[in-house]
Protein backbone atom coordinates (compact mmCIF):
# COMPACT_ATOMS: atom_id res chain seq x y z
CA UNK A 1 0.00 0.00 0.00
CA UNK A 2 2.87 2.70 -0.07
CA UNK A 3 2.08 5.16 -2.31
CA UNK A 4 -1.41 4.54 -2.26
CA UNK A 5 -2.98 7.91 -1.72
CA UNK A 6 -6.56 7.50 0.46
CA UNK A 7 -9.41 9.69 0.91
CA UNK A 8 -12.67 9.31 2.69
CA UNK A 9 -16.06 11.42 3.50
CA UNK A 10 -16.03 12.67 7.49
CA UNK A 11 -18.91 14.19 9.23
CA UNK A 12 -19.06 15.33 13.01
CA UNK A 13 -18.87 17.89 15.39
CA UNK A 14 -15.66 20.10 15.77
CA UNK A 15 -14.07 19.31 19.25
CA UNK A 16 -11.48 21.52 19.15
CA UNK A 17 -9.21 23.76 16.94
CA UNK A 18 -5.95 25.57 16.74
CA UNK A 19 -5.31 29.43 15.75
CA UNK A 20 -4.19 30.08 12.48
CA UNK A 21 -0.62 29.75 12.23
CA UNK A 22 1.86 30.62 9.28
CA UNK A 23 4.21 27.83 7.90
CA UNK A 24 6.88 28.62 5.16
CA UNK A 25 6.23 26.20 2.00
CA UNK A 26 8.54 23.40 1.43
CA UNK A 27 7.97 23.25 -2.42
CA UNK A 28 7.99 26.97 -3.39
CA UNK A 29 10.59 29.44 -1.54
CA UNK A 30 8.94 32.76 -0.21
CA UNK A 31 5.53 31.24 0.44
CA UNK A 32 3.14 31.53 3.47
CA UNK A 33 0.80 28.78 3.88
CA UNK A 34 -1.58 29.23 6.80
CA UNK A 35 -3.18 26.10 8.93
CA UNK A 36 -5.23 25.19 10.90
CA UNK A 37 -5.95 21.77 13.13
CA UNK A 38 -9.49 20.74 13.92
CA UNK A 39 -10.17 17.76 15.77
CA UNK A 40 -13.67 15.66 14.54
CA UNK A 41 -15.78 13.19 16.41
CA UNK A 42 -18.40 11.93 14.61
CA UNK A 43 -21.52 10.16 16.46
CA UNK A 44 -19.24 6.82 17.80
CA UNK A 45 -17.29 8.85 19.41
CA UNK A 46 -14.12 8.38 16.85
CA UNK A 47 -11.87 11.39 16.72
CA UNK A 48 -10.09 12.43 13.59
CA UNK A 49 -7.59 15.30 13.06
CA UNK A 50 -8.57 17.25 10.19
CA UNK A 51 -5.78 19.99 8.94
CA UNK A 52 -7.10 22.90 7.05
CA UNK A 53 -5.04 25.02 4.50
CA UNK A 54 -4.91 28.81 3.38
CA UNK A 55 -8.41 30.21 2.42
CA UNK A 56 -10.11 26.83 3.97
CA UNK A 57 -8.08 27.79 6.99
CA UNK A 58 -8.77 31.69 8.13
CA UNK A 59 -12.68 31.73 8.84
CA UNK A 60 -12.49 31.60 12.39
CA UNK A 61 -16.16 29.58 12.76
CA UNK A 62 -15.22 26.73 15.23
CA UNK A 63 -16.32 28.17 18.32
CA UNK A 64 -19.91 26.15 19.49
CA UNK A 65 -19.29 23.18 18.27
CA UNK A 66 -20.26 23.16 15.07
CA UNK A 67 -21.29 20.05 12.76
CA UNK A 68 -19.08 19.76 9.83
CA UNK A 69 -18.78 17.31 7.17
CA UNK A 70 -15.96 16.66 4.43
CA UNK A 71 -15.78 15.02 1.56
CA UNK A 72 -12.76 13.48 -0.14
CA UNK A 73 -10.75 14.17 2.82
CA UNK A 74 -6.92 13.21 2.23
CA UNK A 75 -5.60 10.51 4.11
CA UNK A 76 -2.20 11.41 5.99
CA UNK A 77 -1.39 8.99 8.39
CA UNK A 78 -3.65 5.76 9.49
CA UNK A 79 -2.26 3.37 12.10
CA UNK A 80 -5.60 1.98 12.55
CA UNK A 81 -8.70 2.58 11.09
CA UNK A 82 -11.50 0.50 12.93
CA UNK A 83 -14.21 0.06 9.58
CA UNK A 84 -17.83 -1.62 10.73
CA UNK A 85 -16.64 -4.95 12.27
CA UNK A 86 -13.52 -5.27 10.79
CA UNK A 87 -10.27 -3.01 11.22
CA UNK A 88 -8.19 -2.11 8.38
CA UNK A 89 -4.40 -0.70 8.64
CA UNK A 90 -3.35 1.73 5.97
Amino acid sequence: MVGTVHFLSYAGVVKTYSDVTEIPSKNQPGTILQKRDLTVMDDSGTEVRVTLWNLKAVPDVWGNSPIVAFKALKVGVVVWCVVGRGVVGY
